[in-house]
This record gives C-alpha cells, sequence and structure tokens, in this order.
C-alpha cells in the first residue's frame, strides 16, 4: 500500500512539474488592449507566490516574450527564475469588475481557456475576447497565453 501510494505521489508530482515553464509568449490577435498579471511559484508547485506587476499589450498581433520569470518584476524575483502557472485577466485599469478571469496550467486546478466582453478605454465594449494558455512541452520551451 505503501508503494502504490509513493508511485502516485511521483506520478502527480512529474505532471506538475513537465506542464510548467519559465518562459512565457504572450500574443493578441484581437482588436482590443489586454491586460492581464502573470503568476508563478517555486519549481514543481503550483502556487501564487509570485505575481507580475500589471501588462497591458495592445491588439492587432502584438507579441510579448518573457525569457524568464525574472523579466516579469512585481513580486517575483529579479535574479533567480520560477515557474509561470497562470494569468489573472484584467477589463482595464478603470472599468470594473477588477478581475474577468484566470486561464493557467491544467495540473494546477487552472482552466485552460476562458472567455470575456473587453472594454475599451471608456469602458464601453470592444469585443469578446477568448484567452487560452498552452502548457510547455517542458521546462526548456515556452508556455503561451493567446487572446482572440
Amino acid at each position: 500500500m505503501k508503494h502504490l501510494f509513493f508511485t502516485l505521489c511521483i506520478a502527480l508530482m512529474s505532471a506538475t512539474a513537465f506542464s510548467q515553464a519559465y518562459s512565457l509568449r504572450v500574443i493578441n490577435e484581437t482588436p482590443c488592449m489586454v491586460f492581464f498579471r502573470i503568476v508563478g511559484d517555486e519549481v514543481c508547485r503550483c502556487g501564487e507566490t509570485y505575481m507580475s506587476t500589471l501588462i497591458a499589450l495592445p491588439g492587432g498581433g502584438a507579441m510579448l516574450t518573457f525569457p524568464t520569470s525574472t523579466s516579469l518584476l512585481g513580486s517575483f524575483p529579479p535574479a533567480i527564475p520560477k515557474s509561470i502557472n497562470a494569468a489573472y485577466l484584467y477589463p482595464n485599469t478603470i472599468c470594473p469588475p477588477a478581475l474577468y478571469g484566470v486561464v493557467g496550467e491544467q495540473p494546477c486546478g487552472y482552466p485552460a481557456i476562458t472567455s470575456y466582453l473587453a472594454p475599451n478605454r471608456d469602458c464601453t465594449p470592444c469585443t469578446n475576447i477568448r484567452a487560452e494558455w498552452i502548457s510547455a512541452d517542458n521546462c526548456q520551451y515556452p508556455a503561451t497565453l493567446r487572446f482572440f
């Protein structure tokens, strides 16, 4: 029984470890500006110990690449890369509600896709946006956050 429990624990930890990334690519294929924060934790942990500053990305195919979590700022350490687990999605800096949703690593309990109505700067509707988190194959490759 102990052996079975130990094997199950190792399998679960392995699935979580391989789903996490140290880098992130963000693509905005919508016509709207999108706002988000990235959350992460220590290697092989699914928590939200670290959170980036609020990031804005214009529409029309704009792309950002974060080679490691150290470039995310906020509470992410500036010198030691951490795992990147999810993205918190915001309307912008002035329109309610404060948080529209979250996408991230499914083994960590986050949904891989969500949708929301994004506002323009004056809080009028821009368009319905879908946000998708595409997990990295392993820690050598970036995860992708795609808005479409």
